[in-house]
């Protein structure tokens, strides 16, 4: 058992080793690593602040390059100057911003031997080792902002999406799911105002902050109690307690005043990620449910990685965006599951209401549907002494004779064209795009082959009519009576 388990943790722990492996590469562009200020800064710089600072620093810079590649900045404003004059720059010096980690690139004009670099923070401060690059590493830059941005804005979408999905699916299923469909529903729309705190704003309100903040924690404890109520159809008090303190840390960042209070109890309540995380786990492993193990387990992964550098308060990335999106790719793919169930379910359902269960013919209920067309031809049939069959050999035989007309019928016409089992030894066949000269050969080459199936050759009468005027019931009636006209002929 711990086997199995353990294969699950270890493919989502190698899909997540993907995620930091791949930005390292993407960080580390080959060119010019800058590590020190000329005043004695050391790079990486990394800080939580309760009030404004801003760092200047200077660096001298070899020529030859055409970039400067900033992999790793989290400030509310940034200005790059060479040589004196401003060659890029991120926020504005009097509002509130944040730029979350987000990589930058400006261009570097020719022949120029020093760089200046005015960095700013209000909520945190923190500016990586940076690169003097040529142009044919300009991609790694490209590809990072893709994963650090671009991917966050696409997830928002597609989150809030499947929220709106998940809400309209709990209204047309059973009150289990639909309290599960619920709470991954409003789980899935506080995930995306969640996910808009890791984008980059260049101005920023502080009140949504703490909005975006606590929606993780109120996101996070809808999750749990979605998939207590998915898995085991109740919510246990493990799980009520988790949940009562997500709701505590969501309240309280939002009763927080400044972006200082905040950041402390984002820290302090950072463990309860931790909780969350291995919570969620225990969970998907109780269920017992392979796929919802890696995603759940590579979710458990980034919540926890992005707790302990909160914790730690190191200069690193946050991964649980990625851990999100990996979460809510379950709910769909548990969503297509049960609508490939459901849709299953309905069309042997569907099925079993127009098919005949002893000869496999349609039953009359087909004939309400849109079957039936103008130009199609209908021959109705009708065994002859099946009476007396049933009297002598047995309704067992009765039921095989019944079984074989209607298997020698189906070998005859084609998949477009339909049998149809009336009521007891009745059937009627509907032929598609035959006209009744064909239908009357049809009908004595079956004939033929249906004598030779038993020792007593049974016999059977038909009569032909074609839909000339889309009523059917008169195509019918007309064939059913040119049936009993040629059984009166026998």
């Amino acid at each position: 058992m711990f086997r199995f388990y353990l294969k699950y943790f270890l493919i989502a722990f190698i899909i997540f080793v993907f995620f930091p492996t791949t930005f390292y590469y993407l960080s580390h562009p080959k060119g010019v690593k800058i590590v020190k200020a000329e005043n004695g800064i050391s790079l990486p710089i990394s800080s939580t602040l309760n009030s404004r600072r801003t760092f200047h620093l200077k660096f001298q810079i070899p020529n030859g390059y055409s970039y400067v590649y900033f992999p790793y900045v989290d400030c509310s404003y940034i200005k790059v100057y060479s040589s004196g004059k401003l060659i890029g720059k991120y926020g504005f010096n009097d509002r509130n911003a944040h730029s979350w980690f987000v990589p930058m690139l400006f261009e570097i004009p020719d022949k120029i031997n020093s760089l200046e670099v005015e960095i700013s923070g209000v909520y945190s401060i923190g500016l990586d080792s940076f690169y003097l690059i040529k142009e044919g590493e300009r991609k790694k830059y490209v590809f990072l902002r893709f994963l650090t941005d671009n991917l966050i804005n696409i997830s928002i979408g597609l989150v809030l999406t499947l929220g709106i999905l998940l809400l309209m699916l709990s209204k047309n299923t059973n009150f289990l799911r639909k309290n599960a469909y619920v709470y991954f529903g409003l789980s899935s729309i506080f995930a995306t105002v969640w996910l808009f705190d890791l984008l980059s704003f260049e101005s920023f309100w502080f009140p949504l902050r703490k909005i975006f903040v606590s929606s993780a924690y109120f996101s996070l404890l809808l999750i749990i109690v979605g998939f207590e109520f998915y898995n085991f159809s109740k919510v246990s008090k493990i799980a009520k307690v988790v949940s009562i303190l997500n709701l505590a840390a969501g309240v309280s960042g939002l009763l927080t005043f400044s972006d200082y209070q905040l950041k402390l109890v984002s820290t302090y309540a950072s463990p309860l990620l931790i909780i969350d995380s291995l919570y969620l786990v225990y969970i998907t492993f109780r269920a017992y449910i392979p796929l919802d193990m890696v995603f759940s387990s590579f979710f458990a992964i980034t919540v926890f990685h992005d707790a302990v550098v909160m914790i730690l308060n190191v200069p690193a990335r946050f991964f649980s965006p990625y851990g999100v999106i990996a979460i809510y790719l379950s709910f769909v793919f548990n969503i297509l599951f049960e609508y490939k169930e459901k849709s299953t379910e309905v069309n042997i359902l569907y099925a079993q209401s127009i098919i005949d269960k002893l000869t496999g013919a349609y039953n009359r209920g087909v004939l309400n549907s849109n079957f039936l067309k103008k130009g199609d031809v209908l021959v109705f049939v009708d065994l002859n002494k099946f009476k007396q069959i049933n009297d002598t050999l047995g309704h067992d035989v009765g039921d095989k004779v019944l079984q074989k007309l209607s298997s020698i019928i189906k070998s005859y016409i084609s998949s477009s064209d339909l049998l149809v089992r009336m009521g007891g030894d009745e059937f009627l066949v509907v032929l598609k795009n035959k006209d009744e000269s064909i239908a009357k050969d049809l009908m004595k080459k079956i004939l033929e082959e249906f004598k030779k199936s038993f020792e007593f050759s049974p016999t059977f009468s038909w009569g032909i009519s074609k839909i000339e005027d889309n009523n059917i019931d008169n195509a019918i009636r007309k064939a059913d009576d040119l049936m009993y006209k040629m059984k009166r002929g026998k």
